[in-house]
């Protein structure tokens, strides 16, 4: 492991890497239409076939494309994370037509950073802003746990019988959200308990994430990336947002690559990708 940073810490094989973990993003968690499998399919194999095309900004263009073509075809229900899948695209494809390794680097961890303080301050601006309070009170992640059935594991680690979550996923199926449903559903109390937990929890490491990475010291730094590392342990591997989780790790690799390469941070970032992996297989 340690012979495998000393390779990649330096720039030619950081934006490689970086790279790489990019396209293994886009395969496993990649934007919904079908043509972009059809795109996955044949530019992969030709990424992998010459390994110094990874860093092609001809290439990554095509892919920057077809991710617009992705985004915008379903505006409205696209997710907000396949929005920065499609900035970051285009971010690495701003870097590789730099020719010079350094500059790359430079370009990816500034765009890592930007990306970071941007994501998780106008999430937690958002949630701030709310109406009636429906984030701050824990209705929503009340509604979300009852609504998702991505959240089947987490329900029945508290000991919630199953076919009670089962039915709440058919009651939900039509109900519009408004105001939270505390009237319309019996909520157990240890849902409740779990939804306000989870409700602060997600704000306030949001905003210490974004705090923190905007102030670009090297302390700052430290402690952005100590918590960033538990934010996404401690959220995706329970909210199974996996691509959301994997695209953070990715952001948080770029940057300690960069700016920490010989720190334990950037491991801490390569165990949260084979977690989220595992997780994402096994459950």
């Amino acid at each position: 492991m340690k012979q495998f940073w000393k390779q990649y810490c330096v720039p030619d094989r950081f934006t490689q890497l970086i790279a790489g973990l990019t396209v293994f993003l886009l395969i496993f968690h990649q934007f919904e239409p079908k043509v972009y499998e059809l795109v996955l399919m044949i530019l992969v194999p030709v990424l992998f076939w010459n390994r110094a095309w990874l860093t092609s900004p001809w290439l990554w263009m095509i892919f920057g494309g077809f991710a617009i073509y992705s985004v915008f075809a379903d505006y409205i229900g696209t997710d907000n994370h396949k929005w920065l899948y499609m900035y970051w695209i285009w971010a690495l494809v701003i870097a590789f037509f730099h020719k010079k390794p350094k500059d790359q680097q430079n370009i990816i961890a500034l765009n890592a950073r930007f990306f970071l303080v941007a994501s998780m301050g106008f999430s937690v601006f958002w949630k701030a802003i709310a109406q009636h309070g429906e984030f701050h009170n824990g209705a929503f992640m009340e509604y979300t746990f009852l609504s998702d059935d991505r959240f089947a594991n987490l329900l029945s680690w508290i000991g919630i019988p199953s076919a009670l979550y089962e039915n709440w996923y058919d009651l939900t199926l039509e109900f519009r959200f408004e105001n939270g449903f505390q009237q319309v559903f019996d909520v157990p109390t240890k849902v409740s308990l779990l939804a306000t937990l989870t409700t602060w929890w997600v704000f306030l490491s949001e905003g210490a994430v974004a705090l923190f990475f905007a102030f670009r010291t090297k302390t700052m730094d430290i402690v952005a990336h100590i918590t960033l590392i538990i934010f996404i342990l401690t959220t995706y591997l329970i909210a199974p947002v996996m691509g959301f989780g994997t695209m953070l790790s990715i952001l948080g690799l770029s940057l300690a690559l960069a700016r920490f390469p010989k720190s334990p941070l950037p491991y801490a970032y390569l165990f949260c990708l084979v977690a989220i992996a595992f997780y994402d297989y096994f459950f």
